[in-house]
């Protein structure tokens, strides 16, 4: 294994990514995505969902939860990608 690969497989260690609550979210969202595609792949014809389909879908506790949580991914993640080009431009004007 090559120092580079060596290298990458240290950062991805200690990224969190196989952190306990990482994986479970990992495998929630892999088993609704795998559950979304069957229900849906079931029907004779997709559903056609407007405008007002989306605004009663908000109402529904289930996707308040599911949106909470990918706004709160949105959040955390672009503050991680704020503070990664935060790095690398330092790390560009010091060489």
């Amino acid at each position: 294994i090559s120092e580079k690969v060596l290298g990458q497989l240290d950062v991805l260690l200690r990224s969190g990514v196989l952190d306990e609550h990482a994986v479970n979210v990992v495998a929630l969202a892999g088993s609704a995505l795998a559950k979304s595609q069957q229900d849906t792949c079931e029907l004779d014809t997709p559903d056609h969902v407007g405008l007002f389909g989306l605004l009663t879908a908000l109402r529904d506790p289930n996707t308040q939860r599911a949106l909470a949580f990918g706004l709160r991914f949105s959040k955390c993640f672009g503050n991680s990608l704020a503070e990664d080009q935060e790095s690398q431009t330092s790390q560009a004007t010091q060489s």
